[in-house]
């Protein structure tokens, strides 16, 4: 048993308008805010994830 409690937060960002112009290789700049902002869980760009460690006991 590992003497420490793990826990994990995992997120999606992006959208499929997004992926494209990134494998277009279009700059940031050609996309409005909201089309960068918006958030497809079906199709995310990026995934990103933090781990946290707690100890267990006291």
């Amino acid at each position: 048993m590992l003497p420490y409690k793990i826990k994990y937060d995992l997120n999606g960002y992006g959208n499929v308008k997004s992926a494209c112009a990134f494998l277009y290789g279009l700059s940031a700049e050609l996309l409005d805010t909201s089309e960068l902002d918006y958030y497809d869980e079906k199709y995310p760009l990026i995934l990103g994830l933090k781990i946290f460690k707690h100890k267990q006991g006291g």
